[in-house]
């Protein structure tokens, strides 16, 4: 992950990484077929490429693929990292400020490419009735500012997934919230986008949600490096990786102005809503649209005003990385169809996959497995060898 929420990436150094033993490799942008992804805005990069900007510190420099966690460990350290440190932009006061740098300068949304002038992502607007001539018409009318924090999602189980090389494609199983959005996502990022019946996905047990992974985390990535090295390959997110990755429910800034009768009835309201969605669009129009209209209640004579401004956030903490392994509940593909090189891992393990920009060690987690007498179902990050019914993606007949 980046080591700075804003920095220029000047080079990325992976040889001491790969000389390792038991390291597969280091995969950067240039690996990446579409270097974008997101559900309704192709705005997020899979990996920030060498001369490009981070937008926040949970952006991916470069992806460690290895053997076992001791391995990984020892390879992941030995990623050099150069940066340009570049003054972040921490609110919406400076993400909307005049000559303030652009987070985006474009980005591809329902098969249109939007060049952008300002860090304004989206905006709505909701007329019920004339407010105006409400208010103006008013007893009494208050005006009043109101401020929302972010909110963590705080689910119980952090983002992995566990992928393999699959009829010509690749299968993810996942912990996410969306098998069909996850499918159309990895499809696009392999430029498969005619053809998404290459990508198959089992969602398992979520692990908790609630909006927060909606978005890929793990399931491009680890789908990235299984098609790649042709290898069954896991990625799981430590809970501070996860923190720091995983959007948050947005911090928001408003002023009501509202109205009402002699008596106290409420008779027209006035509603200016700022959002900031972080450096990335993620899911934030629905999510304006829903403040938008919930802000109002049942009452007409209304009129409200929604703008989402982008910002590189500061208020992480420092970035982790994230690294695990455990013991693979799908066959891996028959020894003979790998190099020598891969045919010397043990059967039945699967290679780990894990982000590093030089940021400081953690402690890893590791894999649980169901004792033999638990009802536990089965998980990717658990990587119990119970299995369950689960949502797949498949194409339709």
């Amino acid at each position: 992950r980046s080591k700075y929420p804003r920095a220029r990436v000047l080079s990325i150094d992976t040889t001491k990484a790969e000389a390792v033993p038991g390291a597969l490799g280091v995969l950067t942008a240039k690996d990446v077929p579409v270097n974008q992804v997101g559900h309704l805005i192709q705005d997020w990069d899979v990996m920030i490429a060498e001369g490009d900007i981070t937008r926040f510190i949970g952006d991916a420099i470069c992806l460690v693929v290895a053997e076992d966690t001791k391995t990984l460990e020892k390879a992941k350290k030995l990623v050099k990292v150069e940066y340009e440190p570049l003054e972040p932009i921490r609110n919406i006061v400076e993400a909307k400020a005049p000559g303030a740098p652009l987070i985006h300068e474009s980005f591809n949304a329902f098969g249109s490419h939007v060049i952008l002038k300002d860090n304004v992502c989206q905006s709505r607007h909701i007329t019920r009735g004339d407010a105006k001539k409400a208010l103006e018409n008013s007893a009494y009318v208050v005006t009043h500012d109101f401020e929302t924090p972010f909110t963590e999602h705080a689910f119980l189980e952090p983002e992995c997934a566990v992928a393999f090389p699959y009829k010509g494609g690749v299968k993810i199983m996942s912990t996410d919230q969306g098998a069909y959005d996850t499918r159309k996502e990895v499809a696009h990022m392999f430029g498969w986008d005619k053809t998404p019946e290459k990508v198959v996905v089992e969602t398992m047990l979520v692990g908790g949600g609630f909006g927060g992974k909606e978005d890929v985390s793990a399931q491009h990535l680890a789908a990235l490096a299984a098609v790649h090295f042709q290898r069954t390959i896991k990625c799981r997110f430590t809970r501070q990786e996860s923190i720091d990755f995983h959007p948050k429910r947005h911090y928001m800034y408003a002023t009501f102005t509202l109205g009402c009768d002699k008596d106290g009835m409420l008779t027209g309201l006035d509603c200016e809503v700022d959002f900031d969605t972080g450096a990335y669009a993620s899911l934030c129009g629905p999510v304006l649209e829903r403040a938008c209209t919930h802000a109002v209640g049942p009452y007409t004579r209304t009129r409200i005003s929604g703008a989402l401004a982008t910002t590189r956030t500061t208020r992480l903490p420092a970035p982790s990385v994230a690294s695990a392994s455990a013991r693979p509940s799908m066959p891996l593909r028959p020894a003979s169809t790998f190099s020598p090189r891969r045919q010397a891992s043990a059967p039945g393990r699967c290679a780990t996959a894990m982000l590093s920009s030089r940021a400081r060690p953690c402690r890893m987690a590791r894999s649980q497995t169901a004792r033999p007498h638990s009802r536990r179902r089965f998980s990717p990050s658990r990587m119990s060898t119970r299995r369950t019914r689960a949502m797949r993606a498949l194409p339709v007949p």
